[in-house]
């Protein structure tokens, strides 16, 4: 079991949104103990989700030294395998970065951190969400409230 993660950018969207900083200080700094000790990332391609969707959060993500970090040819290359294995699953921004989490994880062999719930068996492509491709590739899905549990954070 690693002790080093990826973040979903639906993990950062939804602190901010339901633990913002001003209120719940020691949340995020827990959060940014892990980026500083180099345990935990986002891939760029999640960053640029954040971009998208959160004015606050990508610009929180930016700010930590090493937390968003650009795609190895490595990864590139399981993304690859993950698109053609699963053509239907990213549609143009949706599900983008998704691949892109999974091969990091991969790759460096890290926890997906996500709350992203599993699709039921048999699944169409343009209906999977992370747990059901990372299970492919053997990679541990966990949500923010088992990260914290993992890294003895209590608020």
């Amino acid at each position: 079991m690693s002790n080093s993660y990826t973040v979903d950018a639906n993990i950062i969207v939804t602190l901010n949104r339901d633990q913002p900083r001003d209120v719940y200080p020691s949340v995020w700094e827990a959060l940014e103990g892990l980026v500083a000790e180099g345990r935990c990332f986002m891939t760029r391609e999640a960053h640029e989700e954040l971009l998208r969707v959160d004015d606050e959060c990508a610009p929180w993500a930016k700010a930590q030294p090493g937390f968003v970090q650009d795609t190895t040819d490595d990864e590139l290359a399981v993304v690859d395998s993950i698109t053609n294995q699963h053509p239907g699953w990213v549609q143009e921004t949706l599900n983008a970065a998704d691949p892109f989490i999974i091969a990091q994880a991969v790759e460096q062999e890290l926890v997906v951190v996500t709350f992203e719930r599993r699709r039921g068996v048999g699944a169409l492509d343009h209906n999977l969400r992370i747990p059901n491709v990372a299970d492919e590739w053997e990679v541990e899905c966990i949500d923010f409230k088992e990260l914290a549990r993992r890294e003895g954070w209590v608020f």
